[in-house]
């Protein structure tokens, strides 16, 4: 049982909402990731011949959703980080909150948390750069927020007081197996449009020899 179940809640109030902050961070990053690795129009239409003819509103509605909930989860992040300055147990500095392994609670997976924030919240911010980093360059940073959403994960399985409960646990392991599939997919999709162009030239092409 959880020491803190034991207690008064009200003396752990900032731990209490660091840890449902996290919580909902997670969640809505790994919303964000599945949208995003959906959001490509070649993947959407692995799974249907008629996707073609909707691709353009639904990529518009993945597009939107994908933009608001990282911007809800860069949020999380923030208040998950922030409350601990409240917290009576752990006291954390600013500065041991935001410079990985700086910390002495669990400082290797509490580090690689930190970093994932900053991932997150920087490929995420970057959206609004785009036209100066230029699309393809923004396209392949972009790619990279899975990282930040791995090292996320691996944070609270590593540093979160919740991390040995089912609860918890198993719907963590769930989200990266559904990832680990879309991701899989999504590359492979990527992969097989240079061909599928090539052939598509190459009948449009034999008519004038």
């Amino acid at each position: 049982m959880n020491a803190l179940a034991l207690t008064d809640p009200s003396e752990h109030i900032f731990w209490i909402a660091s840890r449902a902050s996290g919580i909902v961070a997670i969640a809505l990053m790994t919303f964000s990731v599945v949208v995003g690795l959906m959001s490509g129009g070649r993947l959407l239409n692995r799974f249907g011949r008629n996707v073609r003819a909707r691709t353009g509103t639904e990529q518009r509605d993945l597009t939107r959703m994908h933009e608001y909930t990282s911007l809800a989860a860069m949020l999380a992040i923030a208040v998950h980080a922030l409350t601990l300055l409240g917290d009576g147990y752990l006291q954390p500095t600013i500065t041991e909150l935001v410079v990985p392994l700086a910390i002495d609670y669990r400082p290797i997976y509490t580090g690689l948390g930190i970093i994932g924030g900053y991932v997150v919240v920087i490929l995420g911010l970057s959206h609004y750069a785009r036209d100066r980093i230029g699309a393809a360059r923004w396209k392949r940073l972009h790619r990279f927020v899975i990282v930040g959403w791995l090292l996320s994960v691996v944070h609270i399985l590593g540093a979160g007081t919740d991390a040995g409960m089912a609860w918890l646990r198993l719907p963590l392991l769930t989200a990266c197996a559904v990832v680990a599939v879309l991701f899989v997919l999504r590359i492979s999709s990527t992969r097989t449009a240079p061909s599928n162009r090539a052939r598509a030239i190459g009948v449009t092409a034999a008519p004038g020899r």
